[in-house]
C-alpha cells in the first residue's frame, strides 16, 4: 500500500513541481539526499547537475513506474538504506521544501521495506521451493513404485 501511494505521489507531480526542486543552484541537505537516493536508484550519477538532467527527463514518472523493485544491486540497497535512516529523510522534512522531494522521498522510503521484506522473504520462499522440488521427486518415486506394484500383480 506504501508503495502505490507513493508511486501515485510521484505520479501526480507536474512540470511546476519538478522545476521548483530542479531551479535549487545549491539543494538543502534533504533535497540533496533524496535526489541523490533517486539517481542511485536509477543508476545515473549523484552530483546534482547530473540530477538535474535525470529530473528534466520527460519520461521520469514511467521510470518510477517501470522501476524493477525486485532486483535492486546490494550495494545501491545499502545505499538506499543509509539514506531512509537517516533523521531528515522524512516526507515531513522535504515537504518544507518542496512537493517533488516530498513524493521521492515516499517512493524511496516504500521501496526501502520493500526491499527489506523481500530480503526476509527470499530464503524462505527458496526453501518452499526446495520442498516443492523434493515432495515432486517424492510423488514421482511413488507413482514408479505403483506403476511396478501394478504389473507385478498383473
Amino acid at each position: 500500500p506504501d508503495y502505490k501511494a507513493a508511486l501515485k505521489a510521484v505520479d501526480k507531480l507536474d512540470k511546476k513541481d519538478l522545476q521548483e526542486i530542479r531551479s535549487f543552484q545549491s539543494p538543502p541537505p534533504p533535497v540533496a539526499t533524496v535526489v541523490e537516493c533517486v539517481c542511485s536508484l536509477f543508476g545515473q550519477k549523484t552530483d546534482w547537475g547530473s540530477a538535474k538532467a535525470v529530473l528534466a527527463d520527460p519520461n521520469l514518472s514511467r521510470k518510477f513506474k517501470d522501476f524493477d523493485k525486485d532486483s535492486i544491486p546490494e550495494k545501491v540497497s545499502f545505499k538506499l538504506q543509509g539514506c531512509v535512516r537517516r533523521e531528515d529523510f522524512d516526507p515531513a522534512v522535504m515537504e518544507q521544501h518542496c512537493k517533488a522531494a516530498k513524493a521521492f522521498c515516499m517512493w524511496c522510503r516504500a521501496l526501502s521495506a520493500y526491499d527489506d521484506l523481500l530480503k526476509e522473504v527470499a530464503p524462505k520462499k527458496k526453501k518452499q521451493q526446495e520442498q516443492i522440488a523434493e515432495h515432486e521427486q517424492a510423488v514421482a518415486k511413488l507413482e514408479g513404485l505403483r506403476k511396478e506394484m501394478d504389473e507385478a500383480l498383473a
